[in-house]
C-alpha cells in the first residue's frame, strides 16, 4: 500500500514540476504537450481535467505532495529497518538453540546459512514456476483450437503445444482434427500422433514425419503404411518433410505402432512405380520432443 501511494505521489511531483515549466514557456507549448504526451503518459493521466496555470498554486501544490512523498518514505524505511531487525534477532536466536542443544558456534552457523540458502532458493523455484505457469496460460490462450482452425492450423498448434511441453493441449486440437474426420488426417494416423504426443515412456525416436495419406487413387503403399514415422531417407536423418525423398531405390527407416502400442523399427527399400504418401512434420521447425 505504501509503495502504491509513494508512486502516486511521484507522480503527483512530477506532474506539478511539467505545469511549472511549461507554464514558464508559452501556454502554446503547454497546448500541444498537453494534446500528445499527457495523453499517453499514464502518470499525468489524472492531471488532465486538472492543469494549473496558477505558478503560486502550483509551487504550493507541489511543496505539499514532496512534503507527502518524505513521509511515506520516512514510514517505509521504519517497515524495512523494523523487519530487518526482527529476521536478524530470529536468526541469532535459532543459533543460540542449536547452540544449546550441543552445536559448536562454528556449526550453528554453517547451518544457519545452508537454511537460509535453502529458502532463497525455495523462493526462486516458487518464482520460476509461476513464471512458466503464466507463459502457458498466454500460450494455451493464443493458440487454444478454433472451429474455424483449418486443418493445417489445428495440426500447427499441435506442434506448437508440443515444443513447449504442454501435451494434454496438443491432443486438444487432435481431437478437434478428429471432429472434422478429413480424409488428410485419418484416425489412425491421428491415433499415432496422440500415443507420441501423450507418451509417458522416452520414445525410439525424437522427431521424423509422419505418414497421413497415399496419393490417390492409391489405397496402400509396397512399404509404407498410415500412421508410419520415417526417421531416416539413405541413413540420413529426416526430421522434416523437406528431408523426404520419394525414388526407388531409396532404404528408409520406419518406426511402426504393433498392437501393444509400441514402435517396431523396420528398414525397407523403395520398389519401383510406388505413389507418393502425404506427410507432416513431428515437431516444430527449431525445436524437439
Amino acid at each position: 500500500m505504501l509503495n502504491r501511494k509513494e508512486i502516486e505521489i511521484y507522480a503527483d511531483v512530477f506532474a506539478y514540476g511539467v505545469m511549472f515549466l511549461f507554464d514558464m514557456i508559452s501556454p502554446e507549448a503547454l497546448a500541444d504537450f498537453r494534446e500528445v504526451a499527457a495523453k499517453q503518459w499514464t502518470m499525468l493521466k489524472r492531471f488532465r481535467g486538472e492543469w494549473l496555470s496558477d505558478q503560486k498554486q502550483i509551487e504550493q501544490n507541489g511543496e505539499a505532495s514532496l512534503n507527502q512523498l518524505q513521509e511515506v518514505v520516512e514510514e517505509l524505511a521504519q517497515i524495512i529497518g523494523n523487519t530487518a531487525q526482527a529476521l536478524e534477532q530470529a536468526k541469532r536466536n535459532t543459533k543460540q538453540m542449536r547452540i544449546d542443544a550441543g552445536m559448536s558456534p562454528e556449526q550453528a552457523e554453517r547451518i544457519g546459512k545452508k537454511e537460509e540458502e535453502l529458502e532463497n532458493l525455495k523462493a526462486q523455484r516458487k518464482e520460476t514456476q509461476k513464471a512458466i505457469a503464466d507463459t502457458r496460460e498466454r500460450i494455451r490462450k493464443k493458440f487454444a483450437p478454433k472451429d474455424d482452425d483449418d486443418i493445417g492450423i489445428l495440426w500447427g498448434k499441435a506442434l506448437r503445444f508440443m515444443s513447449v511441453n504442454m501435451p494434454e493441449d496438443a491432443k486438444l486440437c487432435i481431437d478437434a482434427l478428429r471432429r472434422r474426420n478429413t480424409s488428410e488426417f485419418p484416425p489412425v494416423a491421428l491415433d499415432t500422433a496422440e500415443a507420441i504426443f501423450l507418451s509417458k515412456e522416452p520414445l525410439p525416436f525424437v522427431d521424423g514425419v509422419l505418414v497421413c495419406a497415399y496419393e490417390p487413387p492409391a489405397t496402400s503403399h509396397a512399404i509404407f503404411k498410415v500412421g508410419d514415422v520415417i526417421t531416416k531417407v539413405n541413413e540420413k536423418p529426416c526430421r522434416r518433410y523437406e528431408d523426404y525423398r520419394n525414388k526407388a531405390g531409396n532404404t528408409y527407416t520406419i518406426y511402426r505402432r504393433n498392437a501393444k502400442g509400441q514402435f517396431d523399427k523396420l528398414t525397407a527399400t523403395m520398389p519401383e512405380g510406388q505413389p507418393r504418401v502425404a506427410l507432416v512434420d513431428l515437431t516444430e521447425k527449431g525445436s524437439g520432443k
